[in-house]
């Protein structure tokens, strides 16, 4: 199927369920899985909507971010404790 064609289904569909009030993340998985079935198979859209969530949080650059914040905010809340503790 023509791409341009694909676009324009997929972005009908989408305003359509985001006008039927369905929660935008479920209307844009649903718009781009049905993108994904009308440019490739089934199974290939599938697989992206299973797979994909994970890689995208599997990182551990994500982890390493979230301890750094936590460990600075226990350090402050400690040298503040001190602080106010003398």
């Amino acid at each position: 199927m023509d791409p341009i064609l694909v676009l324009l289904v997929a972005l009908v569909l989408l305003v359509a369920l985001i006008a039927t009030e369905v929660p935008v993340a479920f209307s844009l998985l649903t718009s781009g899985a049905v993108g994904l079935v009308l440019l490739r198979d089934a199974g290939y859209a599938f697989n992206t909507v299973a797979n994909t969530p994970y890689s995208a949080t599997a990182v551990f650059t994500l982890t390493l971010i979230t301890n750094i914040g936590i460990s600075v905010s226990v350090n402050t809340a400690v040298a503040l404790y001190g602080v106010l503790a003398t």
